[in-house]
């Protein structure tokens, strides 16, 4: 009896003990297994409610991009009897710059060329139809912004468009005198100058041709003479993906450079451009920042041909801004393996670039394709972008939110979409 007892516990033991791995394989297979999807939902969805050390550094970038439609509705806002009162304009410049110091920020990244215009009174480029009539003998805009952000502890950088120009008929406004005017008028040699036209009707300007070159740099040499900048910033303007005439400038190609391939040719004038351009910005003021802000999509860039990979490693950037406008819930590009794959990018060079992240202020609240839906539930949703990016990414540096417009309403109010989210992203600051 008792030999019988024994042998029985001693079965009924191994069943247990069987029965036990067979639940542990199936509980650990479920997690190996599950999609993708879920294990991205859950990877943020414990991040830290509160900020650590890191993400309440008083040095870390908190930008908001101010674009030509900001300047357009500043100058609507500051209408009277017709014309743009100067008066006026600086009222809601004070507003503007007051606004952006209640969400914490620090940095202004300002649009001073967004269509080869300006947003100053220049010698070199005509001035933006976005400044409509205001009388620039009464008040320089760039200058008054400038000195009024300063008040409120805020850098500014200047935004430049350095290659996206006017379209068709815009061109016909432009005088005569200009030097951008000439390549255009010249219809035979347009094509030295020009890559073609963008989905948008824009013009584009050719980097490879040093002429054009040569204007640029004047240009960004204008500004930094003439305006206490903290920096010159360039966006994701370069060779348009949707260009129309493809080919518009394989003729300059085959006559200044006919060994050289076509891609290869267009890589190397618009890392040649950046080079310049930085290159122009530390002589000019060496304590001044040169950075760009780029396709969120690291294998993107490369079809509006930006280098990216060779600026970091030859140095020609201070700090890069992908345009990270994708949500944890991105089925194609989830936020947090596009910000390590930057990460991973400025890890590989050794060098010391910053890495600034821009998210997606104005797709708060919306509703959109059925590969991102995490932008529809409001609350804490750049909060969590942010605290995600400072505790992985050991070269993450802040973030800049696109754009003023989207956080505030045309009268200067805080948008509702961003209220609750901006009060969460400021906490980790307060």
């Amino acid at each position: 009896m008792e030999g019988s007892f024994l042998r029985k516990s001693f079965y009924g033991l191994i069943i247990s003990i069987l029965f036990l791995s067979f639940a542990i394989s199936i509980f650990y297979s479920d997690l190996v297994l599950a999609p993708q999807s879920i294990l991205i939902k859950n990877e943020h969805e414990n991040e830290p409610l509160i900020s650590n050390t890191k993400s309440q550094s008083e040095n870390m970038m908190r930008g908001v991009w101010y674009s030509y439609l900001d300047w357009l509705n500043l100058m609507n806002q500051s209408t009277e009897n017709g014309s743009v009162s100067a008066e006026k304009f600086k009222q809601n410049v004070e507003k503007v710059c007051s606004n952006l110091s209640s969400i914490s920020t620090n940095n202004l990244f300002l649009h001073v060329r967004a269509f080869g215009d300006a947003f100053y009174p220049s010698d070199l480029a005509v001035r933006s139809k976005f400044l409509k009539n205001l009388n620039l003998s009464q008040i320089d805009p760039l200058k008054f912004f400038i000195n009024c952000a300063k008040k409120h502890n805020i850098k500014v950088h200047g935004w430049m468009n350095p290659m996206r120009v006017f379209n068709t008929a815009d061109f016909d406004k432009v005088p005569d005198d200009f030097e951008i005017k000439k390549w255009f008028s010249n219809e035979k040699q347009r094509h030295d100058y020009f890559v073609g036209i963008d989905a948008y009707d824009c013009w584009v300007l050719n980097p490879c041709n040093e002429q054009v070159v040569n204007l640029i740099i004047s240009i960004e040499q204008e500004l930094l003479k003439n305006y206490n900048l903290d920096g010159i910033h360039i966006d994701d303007y370069f060779f348009p993906t949707a260009v129309k005439h493809t080919n518009y400038d394989l003729a300059f190609q085959k006559k200044v450079a006919p060994n050289v391939e076509i891609n290869q040719f267009r890589f190397q004038g618009v890392s040649n451009l950046i080079k310049k351009m930085h290159d122009k910005c530390h002589e000019m003021r060496p304590d001044a920042v040169f950075g760009a802000a780029i396709i969120g999509n690291l294998n993107v860039n490369k079809s509006a041909y930006a280098d990216v990979e060779a600026w970091v490693k030859q140095g020609i950037v201070d700090y890069l801004m992908p345009e990270i406008y994708y949500s944890f819930k991105n089925l194609a590009m989830p936020f947090n393996r596009c910000v390590q794959e930057w990460n991973s990018l400025i890890e590989k060079s050794k060098t010391k670039l910053k890495l600034y992240v821009g998210l997606a202020a104005y797709k708060l609240g919306k509703e959109h394709q059925k590969n991102d839906q995490g932008w529809q539930e409001i609350g804490n949703i750049l909060q969590t972008q942010h605290l995600h990016c400072a505790k992985n990414l050991k070269n993450y540096e802040g973030y800049c939110l696109f754009d003023y417009k989207s956080i505030f309403d045309e009268a200067g109010n805080k948008k509702l979409d961003c209220s609750k989210e901006l009060d969460a992203l400021n906490s980790c600051f307060n």
